[in-house]
């Protein structure tokens, strides 16, 4: 269910943005044809509860272990979607299933 896709994802405190992996929580949606993406990135940020590590393998196809800011996430338009990389495993997806119901308190 959960792809990593290749996108522009904007600064969080100034213009612009920096092509780099997310994982799509959502498929495209409404009008505007916007996707709801997580923040990948090769540091463990803060250490947070949140923070989920995903090891390099052949169905992710990253270049090597990253985490998911599960608690960054922001809405991307359809043509900010710039490829596919792969999909996390049946482990990381439980996992990131986990995250997200802990986060809103579901």
């Amino acid at each position: 269910m959960y792809k990593i896709v290749l996108v522009r994802f904007p600064f969080t405190e100034k213009a612009g943005y920096k092509l780099r992996p997310a994982l799509m929580l959502t498929d495209l949606h409404g009008k505007y044809n916007t996707v709801l993406v997580a923040y990948i990135t090769s540091k463990d940020s803060d250490g947070s509860s949140l923070d989920i590590k995903i090891k390099q393998s052949k169905k992710n196809k990253l270049s090597k272990d990253l985490y998911i800011n599960i608690y960054k996430i922001t809405n991307i338009v359809q043509s900010a979607l710039k490829g596919e990389l792969g999909e996390l495993t049946d482990n990381e997806t439980k996992e990131v299933k986990t995250k997200l119901k802990k986060m809103f308190e579901l």
